[in-house]
């Protein structure tokens, strides 16, 4: 359970090595937004993890990625700031690399000031159906759905 504008980061420990991607559904926009790898590394599917190491993702400062240019910080913001909102997060790990990646669409706007930049994204439904033949591809993957709420500040 989250508040609104509340920073997010995520916590990641694997037994072995392995390719990580994370992903945020959000139902009110019918989309999933690509938050892992990050906007710096878009070309890349995913990110490599070695086995018995913990990472922390969304955060600079605790930052073991290789060649990692720049680390996407993560607010968590409501669409009406009235209202409460449920968000899925999905982590997909497999011991293969996962060298294949959705077609994501990139809508923000990027120059040199402070906005914040919208992630990657693709409609919820493409992207259930992108899992579903990463893992007939390849049986070495996995992934988990965690569902957060975001309450009103």
């Amino acid at each position: 359970v989250f508040n609104d504008g509340q920073d997010f980061y995520v916590l990641f420990k694997s037994p072995v090595n392995g390719y990580l991607t994370i992903y945020l559904e959000v139902p009110s926009e019918q989309m999933s937004y690509r938050i892992l790898p990050y906007n710096s590394q878009k070309a890349k599917p995913s990110v490599k993890i070695n086995g018995d190491e913990e990472y922390i993702f969304f955060n600079d400062k605790f930052n073991k990625l290789e060649s990692t240019p720049s680390v996407d910080g993560l607010m968590l913001s409501l669409s009406n700031s009235n209202y409460a909102e449920q968000n899925a997060l999905v982590v997909i790990f497999s011991t293969n690399e996962i060298a294949d990646k959705p077609l994501l669409q990139n809508n923000s706007i990027q120059n040199n000031s402070q906005i914040p930049i919208t992630p990657m994204s693709i409609s919820i439904n493409d992207f259930e159906e992108w899992i579903l033949k990463l893992k007939r591809k390849d049986e070495n993957v996995s992934s988990v759905k965690t569902f957060i709420s975001i309450n009103p500040k």
